[in-house]
């Protein structure tokens, strides 16, 4: 994994990528605000060319992303505490599939997001069934094997 902080004029940037240059992870601080790539859609797109990138970019370590990754998650908290309690290890879900990432599709579950295998028949708007598997930490995911999904749905 590489690591990039960006500043262009009151933006700041910081993003995490994989060895191809495609963003993993990233935080947006704008107008004194923090977007989080696990929390909202603000995940570049693609690989990232730095000679497209208007602003300063700066390579920095591992340590410095994560810092900023888990002070920019701090509010989000007590929440993934709820939603974990509320959502076992075991439990079946029904949700829709909000965008796609790398590591997958990302699911909106009533209060709470999750993260699944993006199969290739998956659409955004699709409505999914599954079961939580685990939970992912670091992004405040919960971890859902599919069961059905709206197309499986509708063949019935």
């Amino acid at each position: 994994m590489k690591y990039v902080a960006i500043n262009y004029a009151s933006t700041k940037c910081w993003i995490e990528l994989d060895n191809d240059f495609i963003a993993m992870r990233q935080i947006v601080f704008e107008n004194g605000n923090f977007n989080i790539s696990c929390k909202k859609d603000c995940l570049a797109e693609g690989v990232i060319h730095f000679y497209e990138i208007c602003g300063n970019v700066k390579f920095i370590t591992a340590d410095i992303f994560e810092a900023q990754w888990r002070e920019s998650l701090f509010i989000y908290l007590n929440d993934w505490e709820v939603q974990k309690s509320k959502y076992p290890i075991g439990t079946p879900i029904v949700a829709k599939v909000i965008y796609f990432y790398p590591q997958g599709a990302v699911l909106q579950i009533n209060d709470a997001q999750g993260i699944c295998v993006a199969e290739d028949y998956l659409r955004i708007g699709d409505s999914v069934e599954g079961i939580v598997i685990s939970y992912d930490e670091s992004s405040l995911w919960l971890c859902i094997r599919l069961l059905r999904s709206s197309m499986d749905i509708q063949q019935k």
